[in-house]
């Protein structure tokens, strides 16, 4: 019975070791997911596209510091938004969402911001929707970059 007992108490241990590694996990990739390269051979920045998971697709034009871009998303439809985050040197400056029109595109003026003055930025898009419980669901991501011709 001793032998049993420790062997239960052992591998409730190590179950709830993994757990919490997977959780710990879990966590940081989701932290980092947006300074991570996305599917597919992206190349040159311009006009980036890349589906995750093969669900749907978001494309972005490079843009210009103090213009607009225009964010396409596919499949788009209903409840769909899109999301945009800039960084300067791992630093957040610009985030911002809006939700897709009837013809499944979404502007975004690229700053400036009280973080974003000036300068290039690398960014992000997403097209994605809200659950009911207000969790954003990421359908699609691209890169693309914003440069500032000062």
């Amino acid at each position: 019975m001793r032998i049993t007992a420790a062997f239960r108490r052992h591998a409730f241990g190590a179950a709830a070791e993994a757990i919490l590694l997977a959780l710990i996990l879990g966590i940081a990739l989701l932290i980092l997911s947006p300074f991570s390269p996305m599917a597919g051979s992206l190349g040159g920045l311009s006009d980036a596209s890349a589906a995750r998971g093969g669900k749907g697709q978001v494309t972005v034009s490079d843009g210009y510091f103090a213009g607009q871009v225009t964010a396409t998303v596919n499949p788009g439809g209903e409840g769909v938004w899109a999301y945009a985050a800039c960084y300067q040197r791992g630093n957040m400056v610009y985030g911002q969402y809006v939700k897709v029109d009837a013809a499944n595109h979404a502007t975004f003026q690229m700053g400036p911001t009280p973080s974003w003055t000036g300068g290039d930025a690398d960014c992000v898009a997403q097209e994605g929707s809200w659950s009911k419980g207000g969790r954003w669901r990421v359908v699609a991501e691209a890169p693309f970059h914003v440069s500032d011709p000062g």
